[in-house]
């Protein structure tokens, strides 16, 4: 017992000597943390020292380490990182292109048997999807088999009338017309719709729904020939039904006339049909995902040795942009826009069509160009040429384009559906006309013209261009019903031994929930399909070694301008000689990578390692911060133009229904670096949700900046920025002059509150405001980071509202610093007229400097503006319409205006859309 009693004495001494211990240990930490604090300046409010009546100087960097404001940060991987010495799952790799069973929800992206050439022979190397990526998208875009048949009328399409326009390789002196109108109630008039050359507006015949069948047929041909005569290819047929009074009608299309199919001089029979198929909005993945049938089909011929044509799929096919009009613009141009071109400069200037179907019709082709857009939209032709009026759109295109197909039955088509454009989708996910989806009437016109080029001797050859907007909508399901026409649109062009035939998408979907939600669905933006047709025996004109060419470059980095001058070649290319290898047709390098190609921003290259995921850290806070501050000043510079001829006392709110962008967040940040040195950074921007629509607002910017130490800034530069969340639903509140996709608006609300409207309701909840004059404000914004002496980052933005009436602020900004650079280079002079609000600078700590020493300068000098505002003539207003009357042609006065609302332009047709 007294031994027990020994030890338990021992064990309580051996616990309070342990405590005195704890208790030291706990003294010095508290002590050293203490000394590591007081390094850190630490003053809750910024020194303000008035130097003289004009300037003043503000000690930054004292009041922005605050405990609240610091940002966890993970280890950062060094930005210098190779390009190709990333780890790369060679098992995925041969997952993704076998046909080996697995589990695994990501589609096989190709159409070979077996593995095919290994792809770590080539530099550049695929990006892997991601697994839940794949299971992501496998149930969003889950197949639905009954779209596939259209569902906007009960029973098969109507066929009142029939044209036969070749007969036995011989172009029939008048077509051959045969209706059947029983259909049709008797006791209503049949109605003919053709394109008024003038206005771009129908032109309506009615007939007396007793008319005979002969006569019929007479009248029809007529029709058709003053339509031609015109420079179209279609009708339309409309009639109330005979059994349930519904609405009739029929598209009834026909080749151009036969003046255009005609050679002026010698024959050209050396020279072969180019067809270019556009299937917009359409990546890699979701083609293999929803394509089923075509999938099929082509890896069954593709393998098939007695099939009438090589079938060629490119599998790294990079996309120049993620819209279809920068696209376009180095497709049919041959350039990017210049690099100082702005978004909105890039958005209004034309794609330059003209350029290459100016090659082909100067080489002696007949041309054609089709889609399925409406022209009283934005969008189409309109944008390509960047008019606004029919006559001058006619005026362009008819230099370069002999037939638009059946474009301009776009305009009732997307009407009938109650829609202006195809961007956006509905519940049953189709657009149909008369049993047919909107897409097959393009395709059976295009074959219709091929066949005939190919069957009619002599016949000038004919470079087509089609495009499809099926898939560019905000659901990514309409894109199915694509599949059996596409299938049987490929089959069809393999068939014609001298046409070329390439279908491509310049990029894939843009705005449904997969690119808005997740990383990798903005990543397949810019993978989009790229398929070859070339008939063996066109195969065997052009070159054993250009085939062989093909072959390899399925598995090699391609991009637009690499088909633009294939294209080019095959405009001059005679087929008794063997083919220039170019483009697409000469064997491209197996190290090439997207620093060879010419791509526009912003971008992601489909290369696996090209770019790295780095840290969303306080250093990447900082270039977001910036590249809202650009774009805020890009609102305010429109919104001042905007209200330019108003008083400054009609403007009590200081900014306008699109809010101040504000950041809240940042995700997704990658980084790479260029040949010059900098480093280009893209991140995905949160900003605040207005209350119209509930959805997170994300911009993608992307800014690249300079990493040398000895700068005095970071020469921070804003390269491009892309709105991820649909925008075209804030047209309805969107700011006169200002752009759509930089608009975030709340539901009206009343004059009264908002004329309390403040610089207190637009800025950050975080940001501090200084007075430095009685109506001139320094905003600040602060963060920091520190997660040691030697990975301390502190940011702090600045910005400069004149909440005045009447006066209007020069700012000048400069600074003296000690391991502190701006964004940009210092002095900054800034503007600011009444009510106005400015982004100014970001500045930022060398990583790993905690002893920083920062003095702002601000020199303001004032000026009274009253008196002094001027009236300046507004642009715009409404267009007159054109006068009504009866339109003579062969038919005599019978054809009349098709009534509408208003005259000329419908102002109905001016939606926008989020991107195209």
């Amino acid at each position: 017992m007294e031994s027990v009693k020994k030890y338990f004495i021992m064990y309580i001494a051996f616990l309070a000597k342990s405590r005195k211990i704890l208790l030291v240990t706990l003294a010095v930490s508290l002590l050293l943390n203490l000394v590591l604090f007081l390094r850190i300046p630490v003053n809750t409010k910024p020194d303000i020292v008035h130097t003289y009546s004009e300037e003043t100087i503000a000690q930054l960097f004292a009041d922005n380490f605050e405990r609240d404001d610091v940002v966890p940060r993970r280890q950062e991987p060094d930005i210098v990182q190779s390009r190709t010495d990333a780890p790369y799952d060679n098992k995925r790799v041969k997952h993704l292109r076998t046909t080996a069973n697995s589990k695994s929800a990501c589609p096989r992206m190709t159409i070979h048997k077996g593995e095919g050439p290994p792809l770590n022979d080539t530099v550049c190397r695929p990006h892997l999807p991601a697994e839940d990526a794949c299971q992501f998208t496998a149930e969003m875009f889950e197949l639905q088999p009954s779209i596939a048949k259209c569902h906007d009328q009960k029973g098969p399409p109507h066929q009142l009338c029939r044209v036969t326009e070749i007969r036995n390789g011989i172009r029939l002196s008048a077509p051959d017309v045969t209706c059947d109108t029983s259909a049709c109630l008797k006791t209503t008039d049949i109605r003919l719709l053709i394109v008024d050359p003038s206005d771009g507006n129908y032109l309506q015949l009615d007939i007396p729904g007793t008319v005979s069948i002969s006569d019929m047929q007479d009248v029809v041909k007529q029709a058709m020939a003053k339509t031609q005569a015109n420079g179209f290819n279609f009708m339309f047929i409309d009639c109330t039904g005979q059994r349930r009074r519904e609405k009739i009608s029929q598209l009834l299309t026909f080749l151009p006339a036969e003046s255009i199919f005609k050679p002026k001089g010698e024959a050209l029979g050396n020279k072969v049909n180019v067809n270019v198929v556009l299937l917009d909005s359409i990546s890699r993945p979701h083609f293999f995902r929803s394509l089923r049938k075509t999938v099929a089909y082509l890896r069954e011929k593709s393998d098939d040795p007695t099939y009438s044509a090589h079938i060629f799929d490119f599998e790294l096919f990079q996309s120049v942009h993620g819209h279809t009009h920068e696209n376009e613009h180095a497709l049919f141009g041959g350039a990017l826009y210049p690099e100082n071109f702005t978004k909105s400069a890039k958005e209004d200037s034309p794609t330059n069509m003209e350029r290459l179907f100016g090659i082909f019709k100067d080489a002696g082709y007949q041309t054609m160009a089709q889609n399925d857009l409406c022209w009283k939209a934005w969008y189409g032709f309109l944008t390509s040429f960047m008019v606004d009026e029919w006559p001058d759109l006619q005026r362009l295109m008819k230099e370069t384009i002999d037939s638009t197909g059946v474009t301009d039955a776009s305009c009732k088509i997307l009407k009938r559906s109650q829609r202006t454009t195809t961007f956006t989708d509905n519940d049953d996910h189709q657009i149909c006309y008369n049993g047919k989806h909107q897409h097959r009437y393009l395709f059976d016109h295009l074959r219709n013209y091929l066949e005939a080029v190919t069957t009619l001797k002599p016949a000038k050859p004919l470079f087509s261009f089609t495009e499809t907007n099926v898939a560019h909508d905000d659901v990514g399901i309409r894109v199915q019903t694509l599949d059996q026409d596409l299938t049987d649109l490929i089959d069809s062009v393999a068939q014609l031994p001298n046409t070329f035939t390439i279908f491509f998408a310049d990029h894939g979907n843009t705005y449904t929930d997969y690119q808005v939600s997740m990383l990798e669905g903005r990543l397949e933006i810019y993978h989009p399909v790229l398929l070859g047709i070339l008939p063996k025996e066109l195969g065997r004109k052009f070159g054993k070694d250009v085939v062989e060419n093909l072959r390899t470059n399925q598995y090699r980095l391609l991009h637009l301008f690499d088909i633009r001058e294939s294209l080019v070649e095959l405009a001059n290319y005679d087929i008794r000689t063997k083919l220039n290898p170019v483009g697409i047709f000469r064997e491209i390098p197996k190290n090439r990578t997207c620093d060879n190609l010419k791509l526009s921003s912003p971008n992601f290259c489909i290369c696996e390692g090209w770019d790295i995921l780095v840290d969303n850290s306080t250093a990447r806070v900082a270039l977001a911060e910036f590249a809202i501050g650009q774009l805020n000043n890009q609102l305010q510079s429109s919104l001042l133009e905007s209200r330019g001829s108003e008083p400054a006392g009609e403007n009590p709110i200081l900014f306008g229904s699109c809010q101040r962008l504000r950041l809240h967040s940042i995700k997704n940040a990658r980084q790479r670096q260029t040949a010059k040195g900098t480093v280009i950074t893209t991140l995905d921007v949160k900003v605040q949700s207005g209350t119209i629509v509930d959805q997170e607002e994300l911009i993608t910017v992307q800014v690249e900046s300079a990493q040398k130490a000895n700068r005095s800034s970071f020469d921070m530069r804003l390269l491009t920025y892309n709105r991820i969340s649909h925008y075209s639903i804030y047209e309805q509140c969107v700011d006169k002059g200002l752009p759509a996709n930089l608009c975030i608006c709340n539901k009206r609300e009343t004059s009264a509150k908002a004329q309390n409207s403040s610089v207190y309701d637009i800025i950050s909840p975080e940001s501090k405001l200084h007075r430095l004059k009685p109506c001139l404000l320094l905003i600040k914004r602060s963060y920091s980071e520190n997660n040691g002496e030697e990975d301390y980052v502190g940011v702090e933005v600045y910005e400069l509202a004149n909440i005045c009436d009447d006066k209007k602020f020069s700012v000048r900004l400069a600074a003296e610093a000690d391991n502190v650079r701006a964004s940009t280079e210092l002095p900054i002079n800034v503007e600011l007229t009444p009510r106005t609000i400015y982004f100014t600078s970001v500045m930022m700590t060398e990583v790993g400097f905690m002893d920083t020493k920062l003095k702002l300068k601000l020199r303001v000098v004032s000026e009274d503006v009253h008196g002094k505002d001027e009236e300046l003539e507004e642009n715009g207003g409404k267009r007159s319409g054109r006068e009504e009357g009866n339109k003579k042609g062969n038919l005599g006065a019978k054809w009349k205006k098709k009534k509408s609302r208003t005259n000329g332009k419908d102002e109905t047709w001016k939606e926008t859309s989020d991107k195209k």
